[in-house]
């Protein structure tokens, strides 16, 4: 007997989005045991994926006390959904002390998910956003939920630190929800933009109109970088990953964030040479059966140079510009992305809200050639988070680094500049506050770090990735803060 499917929807949506889904498994073998369709309220500004969490962890209980649901089955997730299911698996599966603790899923199959965000989640918050998408719903578009959205938001960093990595600052709990014997997840996502009017005003290159690959894909990284000990030489400390295996992801040069759901629709991939069809690649982890069927997957999906990544990576457009469907396509539609969360703080553990980021080239003669060819055409993005200024989202195009910028750069190396500004004359970051321009301006002190170079060794932004960097700064007070003197 086939295993039992749940659905799992995103965003402003609801489960009838998934007929065409629900149609296909049925029609591929599923007709043996019925699909649930799960629907949870998401527009609703009281509403959080917690809720939602344990809403579900509720109603799946209940489905097996009555025996409809059994005790271990397989979920499809979209967007959102992908959320919901992680905080969901992550808060109530996976104790290490428990050995039957064991997540009821088994394949977690995430279509275009916002593991790590979406742009549009700070404009559905805004006037506009509630305009556009709230008119029918009392102007309520979901505010808890898009906060949890919004790009390196504080939830999404905290869920990544509970199901994927352990960080540095954090004792390890051993909790694992991904593994043989638990949670097998894949991601599957577009990277073609939207052809509708309006939609199609939001596309960016790397992502599928609403979530960028790099945000999609559960292969993160996180690191601390420490300037407390030593300014000159700060301390890099990796976080350990809670899953040690390549988690499949399949990059789609054909579908956008709708699409995507749709397992039967004719493929125009195959103009670019990339003919696998969503509905196939569903199939495929749905039959996996173990961990070396995994590797196998990660590796034709993922890592391998003939992988559906990569040969959506090495498309070409045509000239004219290749088009699908109705969007022309430049070169950078072809291109690999990387996204990085930027976290700051000082060694008291206190957000640093006032700074920012430069990336300097040590390149001598280039007339500043390097740095100008970063900000136009590596650095796509800067996104500030709207609740916390102290993090923020860098979106770089890992093409352009590799194939142009290091041919600019000396010393073949991507660094960072930490310029954060002193909280007024007696405190500041790096160093003390100069006394001497106690009663003049401040005066910005600054942190230099290398984060990539072009050699394999000193490779660690990955290509499709979200990496998560805590940055910790030494706070100090101006001499004068605070004296001792001898008592008469």
């Amino acid at each position: 007997m086939r295993r039992q499917v749940a659905i799992l929807h995103g965003w402003s949506d609801r489960s009838d989005s998934f007929h065409p889904l629900m149609e296909f498994l049925l029609a591929s073998g599923y007709n043996t045991i019925p699909i649930w369709l799960g629907d949870y309220i998401s527009m609703d500004d009281d509403v959080a994926v917690e809720d939602v969490a344990k809403c579900l962890e509720n109603r799946v209980r209940a489905l097996q006390a009555s025996n409809e649901l059994p005790a271990t089955f397989d979920l499809v997730v979209h967007s959102t959904g992908g959320l919901v299911a992680r905080e969901w698996l992550s808060g109530y599966y996976g104790d290490p002390d428990d050995a039957s603790d064991i997540p009821p899923v088994r394949r977690l199959i995430m279509l275009a998910p916002a593991n790590f965000g979406s742009r549009l989640a700070s404009t559905g918050k805004s006037k506009v956003g509630r305009a556009f998408k709230g008119w029918d719903n009392g102007f309520q578009t979901g505010t808890r939920m898009l906060n949890a959205l919004e790009l390196s938001s504080a939830f999404a960093w905290e869920l990544a630190c509970r199901d994927l990595l352990v960080s540095d600052d954090m004792e390890d709990d051993k909790r694992r929800i991904y593994g043989e014997d638990a949670v097998l997840p894949f991601v599957i996502v577009g990277s073609r933009a939207y052809e509708q009017w309006p939609r199609s005003l939001v596309n960016e290159y790397g992502g599928d109109g609403t979530v960028r690959v790099a945000a999609a894909n559960m292969n993160v990284f996180g690191a601390t970088i420490d300037f407390t000990a030593n300014i000159a030489e700060p301390e890099f400390r990796f976080w350990e990953p809670r899953f040690d295996q390549i988690i499949p992801l399949a990059v789609l040069p054909d579908r956008d964030h709708t699409s995507v759901t749709l397992p039967s629709k004719t493929d125009r991939g195959a103009s670019v040479g990339v003919p696998e069809r969503v509905g196939d690649l569903i199939l495929s982890a749905l039959a996996c059966e173990d961990i070396e069927q995994y590797k196998a997957l990660a590796k034709s999906w993922t890592s391998d140079p003939q992988s559906i990544s990569e040969r959506t990576a090495a498309a070409k457009p045509k000239v004219p510009p290749l088009s699908i469907g109705n969007v022309a396509f430049s070169e950078e539609a072809f291109h690999q992305y990387i996204q990085v969360n930027v976290h700051i703080v000082d060694d008291h553990g206190t957000d640093v809200d006032d700074y920012f980021l430069e990336y300097p080239s040590t390149s001598e003669g280039d007339n500043g050639q390097a740095a100008t060819y970063f900000q136009d055409h590596v650095l796509e993005r800067v996104d500030t988070n709207s609740l916390t200024s102290s993090r923020r989202t860098l979106f770089l195009d890992r093409t352009d680094l590799m194939k142009r910028y290091y041919k600019l750069t000396a010393d073949k190396a991507l660094k960072m500049r930490v310029v954060a500004s002193p909280l007024g004359k007696n405190v500041g970051y790096f160093v003390a506050p100069n006394t001497a321009h106690a009663a003049g301006p401040e005066i910005d002190a600054v942190g230099l770090v290398t984060l990539h170079g072009v050699a394999h060794a000193d490779r660690w932004l990955h290509r499709n990735s979200t990496h998560l960097v805590k940055i910790i700064v030494p706070r100090e007070a101006a001499p004068g803060v605070f004296t001792l003197k001898r008592g008469a």
